[in-house]
């Protein structure tokens, strides 16, 4: 019985680190509960991070020009 538990922990939690990667949670926590969890661990290890889409931060440089008075006295 704890055999069973332990080893579903142990796929949740391979499941988790494999959650930033392309395949996702659920891709690994099933890959780790068909085989090992083990085998899904050293896939995570060696599978690629998800592509994020390059997100460019353009800085908008506002230029504020103060003009004095002057006194036409």
């Amino acid at each position: 019985m704890y055999y069973y538990l332990a080893y579903t922990i142990l796929c949740v939690i391979v499941g988790m680190l494999g959650s930033r990667t392309q395949i996702g949670f659920w891709g690994f926590f099933f890959l780790s509960f068909l085989f090992t969890p083990l085998i899904g661990f050293m896939i995570v290890v060696l599978g690629q991070p998800r592509s994020v889409p390059k997100t460019t931060v353009r800085q908008k440089v506002v230029h504020v020009h103060f003009e004095e008075e002057h006194d036409k006295s």
